[in-house]
């Protein structure tokens, strides 16, 4: 099944979506618009294979559409950002791909089965696959959303789509996960994997349904986070859509996504901002931990599965076989570690006899560090770790509480899809994007403060000044005056139209 003329016209016409939406917002608005809607919207499955290049799909098209648009509505901004650690780790994860390659020249036999050995000619396109992935969008996040009010622009984008995905979910928990087949012409995901518990679990234009729920558990955190700080989504009160997203993500039938989401939400309804930054980095840690504690054969995966198997055996069974396939892929990443075994999936394990794969893999975590080893799966993931641990340390120095409350949310929606990589898969470049604006924005929160002080401190001589000189002939002391807010300032927040 192929996609319809109308999917290749969108994903062409999204850069000049973008362009427009950069010359009618600042920059960090348009964005995070032009990302998020982006990630909802564009179809699946949908690319051009171009000579020489990887396949520019919808993930790709999303973020070079942002480029386009900052290149011609701010290009000093991208311009002044110069690149940083998180950049090359990027470029690092790019150029191990050399060293994947060189360390597997040889092909793998197992019985009839044959696994060529990596051509060097797949390694330019692999390596810009890689900065595409994972360069431009931390980049872009990086540049375009880096002043500490973007972070409420981030939170409130999310939940408001996430609110609006909520009306195309119910119908298709109640038609069946059809839309993206009547827009564009194709499903993304098979059919039957979209029945559960006697119902359908939505995916409307995303991958499937895993990764629809796991952005729902995205924007009902955002949203909790907006109605702690009584801000409202979309204009509506924040509490009662908090509580609609709520129902929505149980009715799409996803266990992880709803426990992340409902927990996570109601845990940014009622803890201090400092509380929600430390869940944050202990998610995070989780996953860093993960592979160590499974190689060193120290985690309970004995105990979770029996509990799964107590909530409901056929999620116990699934589970359990997600253990089994993660061990068996161990077992063979640990004779390649540092640079693993590369694509045309080497990094399966095969009967030795007759060639069969004895795994359906999943996860991302396993499936990164199987084929790009040890330097793939730090360089991949430490740039979502490294901006949440970062943004842990600066939380208590913002001045304001609420944000505070909005910065940790972030920092848990980001956790959240870290998390969901241990067995699920990575479905977009959008926490990437997101970790990138992370940095960005929680350093200018504590640099704002920082100014605002040195600002106080250079008024306080002045003012002792004029206190000491006395008042003024027929008039009281001459202070400094309060400047209230310009009417060019309270426009900027909707177009600024430089860096």
């Amino acid at each position: 099944m192929k996609p319809n003329v109308f999917a290749y016209a969108v994903l062409l016409l999204y850069p000049l979506v973008a362009v427009g939406v950069f010359r009618s917002f600042r920059p960090a608005v348009a964005a995070v618009v032009v990302v998020i809607c982006g990630d909802l919207f564009l179809p699946q499955d949908t690319g051009f294979d171009l000579a020489g290049l990887p396949v520019l799909a919808k993930d790709q098209f999303i973020y070079l559409s942002v480029l386009v648009g900052a290149l011609t509505s701010v290009p000093g901004r991208l311009a002044s950002t110069r690149p940083g650690l998180y950049e090359a780790m990027a470029i690092l994860l790019a150029a191990g791909g050399a060293l994947t390659t060189v360390t597997n020249q040889d092909p793998l036999r197992y019985g009839p089965t044959v696994l060529p050995a990596m051509p060097w000619g797949d390694f330019p396109s692999g390596a810009i696959s890689d900065l595409l992935w994972y360069l431009l969008p931390f980049w872009l996040g990086r540049a375009l959303v880096r002043q500490g009010r973007d972070v409420r622009v981030i939170v409130a984008t999310l939940a408001g789509g996430g609110l609006v995905y909520t009306l195309l979910c119910w119908v298709e928990i109640q038609l069946s996960p059809q839309l993206h087949y009547w827009v564009y012409g194709l499903m993304p995901s098979a059919f039957v994997l979209a029945y559960r518990w006697g119902g359908f679990r939505p995916m409307v234009f995303m991958e499937n349904g895993l990764a629809t729920s796991i952005f729902m558990a995205m924007a009902l955190i955002s949203c909790a986070a907006l109605a702690r700080v009584h801000a409202p989504v979309l204009r509506l009160p924040a509490r009662p859509a908090t509580g609609w997203l709520a129902v929505t993500i149980v009715a799409c039938k996803s266990v992880a996504s709803a426990v992340f989401g409902i927990v996570l939400g109601g845990a940014v309804l009622v803890l201090k901002p400092r509380m929600l930054a430390r869940i944050a980095v202990l998610l995070c840690l989780l996953l860093s931990l993960y592979p160590a504690l499974r190689l060193a054969k120290l985690f309970p995966v004995d105990t979770i599965g029996e509990l799964a198997y107590a909530f409901d055996e056929i999620r116990g069974k699934s589970l359990t076989g997600r253990f089994e396939v993660e061990r068996k892929m161990l077992d063979l990443a640990r004779e390649r570690p540092w640079f693993g075994w590369g694509g045309y999936s080497r990094n399966w394990p095969y009967d030795p006899e007759t060639g069969l794969s004895l795994v359906v893999p999943d996860g991302y975590w396993i499936l990164q560090l199987g084929s790009r080893g040890l330097l793939g799966f730090v360089c991949a993931f430490g740039m979502l770790v490294i901006p949440v641990l970062g943004a842990a340390t600066r939380v208590r120095r913002i001045p304001d509480p609420r944000d505070q409350i909005l910065l940790a949310a972030l920092m848990l929606v980001i956790a959240v899809r870290v998390v969901d990589q241990i067995p699920n898969g990575r479905w977009s470049s959008l926490p990437v994007f997101l970790a990138g604006a992370l940095h960005s924005t929680s350093r200018a929160l504590v640099a704002e403060r920082a100014r605002a002080r040195r600002r106080r401190d250079a008024a306080e001589p002045r003012r002792d000044a004029a206190v000491a000189a006395g008042p003024a002939p027929g008039g009281e002391p001459d202070l400094p005056a309060e400047r209230g807010p310009r009417l060019a300032d309270l426009l900027r927040t909707t177009r600024e139209p430089g860096p």
